[in-house]
């Protein structure tokens, strides 16, 4: 980070690392700050043993080691007092690093408050704090100039006082949550480098007090509450309303014009538009994805705000790798933005009039190709195997990203008549099906043929979106373009029949673990699917009704759609089937019975296939 007052570069003022007591004490540096320290301990550094001075340490001890630490101002500002952080000065300047960095006056103003005697309650709390987690032997301490300097901070114990993340659940919880999203979410929304995201967390960059520490918390709390909203097995362990809440509470994502600048000095980062991201899709899955609230499509629209500034105008001072998943998050956003639309929802602006798109198309890279140049990362060693360090996930993302293209042309497209509306519909039913056919072999759907060597179970979550959401497309087409005569509807009912059963063939071939990974998602377009092919059923072809026929293949559909569509949770729903009432997930969507979808098709109550 650089100042707008110098070129000062570095971890910010708050994650200095501090001098170790254990060892030997810092040598203290004359502050260059405007007025003179006052009080008995003002030249007593901070590391002095025993409340001792420099008296006790011969000179020639400290001047042989060298300092790690920046020049300390042993009184500090008001400006880093009144927020209980360091006061460090550059040589030669007059303004600590804090208030230049917020562009503030640093004064020395306000005098010092009078300590009183010790607190006897919190001396006790300490040594019981020692005795719990005592202190490593000095002499296996190695010194503060025996050994190279290390320019980031120390790891921080998990739990430790003033870990902001401790507030919302256990490391070894957050941990857990997020290696539940790395196995089975990151595949649909390859948005972070899990090796760099693991070590700017197990560093403490969370618990920093500066915005981009703030924002990281933030990144950190909406992911567990995506994987919590999405995955039933997090029902009840980590709550995605208090993860939101988490984030409002400390206001981790809000946007503050900086004092005395007089304008808005906020920066979109990659790290705030993932963060955004994440909201919105936990605030949609938690409204059941069937209410678009005001904050979904606040935090959805700005993340897709930040993401195409930060291409248009930050480009040249991004890294590759956010590069390359800030290009990801553009087309998720896309997507998202598509599938509100085709449901009737607002939608946000992700992709203009004059924009190459295939500039903005990722690369297609695994993470260990991705991480070439990032330094600031954990080993492979340090992290239990995983399989997005070898296997690239952005095939089916870009397979995605042209399947709604298609989509997005044909809302576009202009059509004089009927003939060019049944053209134009041709048109697009061959565009959905070439993008289909120019998958990759490990995203081609297989049935019930025995999987590749290469397939996961990432892939398996992906080749089931891709099916559903190319079949949910040619059924929107459909609807979009109707039939004008009977050779029309015939057409239109025939492919919808084909929709249906490749919906059937889908669901009941993956495995319901598999399909729980994009629920959210997958479920809805499912019962879209049903209800417009349930239009049809009163058709007559040849003088022959379809309804028999048709009946059947709904009930089947719709069945498997009542297996897999039951989040358990705390929370009882107030819709419920045949089989009684439903327990719902607080984080998970949750969808109405489906036998309401049979009475608003009025086609008769639905018959259950034990």
């Amino acid at each position: 980070m650089t100042t707008s007052g110098g070129g000062w570069q570095g971890p910010p003022a708050c994650d200095t690392p501090a001098g170790r007591s254990s060892s030997s004490p810092a040598a203290a540096s004359k502050s260059p700050g405007p007025s003179t320290p006052s009080g008995p301990t003002t030249d007593q550094p901070s590391g002095a043993p025993n409340g001792g001075t420099h008296a006790e340490v011969p000179s020639s001890s400290r001047e042989s080691k060298p300092s790690s630490l920046a020049p300390r101002n042993n009184r500090a500002c008001d400006g880093c007092r009144a927020r209980k952080v360091k006061c460090l000065f550059e040589p030669g300047r007059q303004d600590c690093h804090g208030c230049t960095l917020l562009q503030i006056r640093c004064t020395h103003n306000r005098p010092r408050r009078k300590r009183g005697p010790p607190n006897r309650a919190i001396q006790s709390l300490e040594q019981d704090v020692a005795a719990l987690f005592p202190v490593p032997d000095p002499a296996g301490v190695t010194e503060p100039g025996d050994g190279p300097v290390s320019p980031w901070p120390q790891p921080r114990e998990y739990g430790a006082r003033g870990d902001r993340l401790s507030r919302l659940a256990s490391m070894e919880l957050i941990e857990q949550v997020l290696n539940d999203w790395f196995e089975k979410l990151h595949p649909l929304a390859p948005l972070l480098h899990r090796r760099h995201f693991m070590w700017r967390l197990r560093q403490g960059e969370a618990s920093s007090n500066n915005p981009a520490g703030k924002i990281f918390c933030a990144l950190v709390a909406s992911t567990c509450a995506v994987t919590a909203s999405s995955l039933r097995c997090w029902a009840g362990s980590i709550n995605a309303r208090r993860c939101l809440a988490f984030i409002d509470e400390l206001e981790l994502l809000h946007r503050r014009p900086a004092s005395g600048a007089g304008g808005d000095a906020f920066e979109y980062t990659l790290d705030w538009c993932i963060a955004m991201y994440n909201v919105g899709m936990a605030l949609f899955s938690l409204s059941a994805n069937t209410t678009y609230t005001p904050d979904v499509h606040g935090a959805l629209s700005q993340a897709a705000e930040g993401v195409r500034y930060i291409l248009r105008y930050r480009m040249s001072d991004t890294s590759f790798a956010d590069q390359q998943l800030l290009k990801r998050l553009l087309w998720l956003l896309f997507c998202t933005s598509n599938i509100l639309d085709s449901r009737g929802h607002l939608s946000y602006l992700v992709i203009g009039h004059h924009d190459d798109l295939t500039s903005l198309r990722p690369q297609d890279l695994n993470d260990l190709s991705l991480s070439v140049g990032l330094y600031q990362q954990l080993s492979v060693d340090d992290l239990s195997p995983w399989h997005g360090d070898q296997i690239s996930y952005i095939p089916a993302l870009l397979g995605l990203a042209d399947l709604f293209m298609v989509w997005h042309r044909a809302q576009n497209a202009v059509m004089r008549s009927d003939d060019e509306s049944q053209a134009c519909l041709a048109t697009c039913l061959a565009d959905v099906q070439s993008v289909m056919d120019s998958l990759p072999p490990e995203l081609c759907w297989r049935g019930a043929a025995t999987m590749p060597a290469r397939v996961t179970m990432g892939h398996d979550a992906q080749v089931a979106n891709l099916i559903v959401t190319s079949l949910y497309i040619r059924s929107d087409l459909l609807q979009k373009f109707p039939p004008t005569d009977d050779a029309g509807r015939r057409r239109h009912y025939q492919e919808h029949d084909r929709v249906i059963d490749g919906l059937i063939d889908v669901m009941w071939n993956v495995p319901d673990s598999v399909l729980e990974h994009d629920g959210r998602h997958v479920i809805p377009k499912l019962r879209e699917c049903a209800a417009a092919y349930g239009k049809y059923l009163n058709l007559e072809l040849d003088g022959m009704k379809v309804y028999p026929a048709g009946k059947a293949k709904l009930e089947l559909l719709l069945k498997k759609l009542d297996i897999i569509d039951c989040w358990p949770g705390p929370a009882r729903s107030e819709h419920h089937g045949i089989g009684g009432d439903r327990l719902l997930s607080e984080g998970a969507g949750v969808f109405f019975g489906h036998d309401l979808l049979w009475n608003d098709l009025r086609i008769g109550p639905l018959t259950r296939v034990e």
